[in-house]
């Protein structure tokens, strides 16, 4: 089974065109299965809203809506909570990029993938003994 999860910079790239989009794409089509965390979920679907307007928001969050039938979603925990605590090394790293590889992490044992375009949070992922795709690192 191959599994990647995706972070919300990831998932932005597949209902808003942007410059690493059709990149995104094409590593996404090398995978069976896919997986985001519950707080993703609500991170893409306020972020499709604020950057795409009203309208456009409503039909790109339908459309992700539609899509998340085929992900296996991480409901926050405080299992989760402690492991992204380790997960940020106490570095500069953003709480909700912490939880995302935290979240990662509970499929560590199925040879998950973590796709991200946030360098910090690559370099996080990295060393937390993710394959880190996406941006370079």
């Amino acid at each position: 089974m191959k599994l990647v999860y995706l972070d919300t910079s990831a998932v932005l790239k597949r209902y808003i065109q942007e410059a690493e989009s059709e990149e995104c794409e094409q590593i996404l089509s090398n995978f069976e299965n896919f997986a985001i965390s519950n707080i993703g979920v609500t991170e893409t679907l306020i972020n499709l809203k604020r950057k795409l307007g009203a309208r456009e928001g409503v039909l790109a969050s339908r459309l992700f809506e539609a899509d998340l039938a085929s992900f296996n979603i991480v409901d926050f925990s405080d299992e989760i909570g402690r492991e992204a605590v380790t997960a940020s090394g106490g570095k500069n790293l953003a709480t909700l990029d912490s939880i995302h590889i935290a979240s990662a992490l509970r499929f560590k044992k199925q040879d998950i993938s973590f796709l991200t375009y946030d360098r910090a949070q690559a370099q996080a992922a990295k060393r937390s003994g993710l394959r880190v795709l996406g941006v370079a690192v």
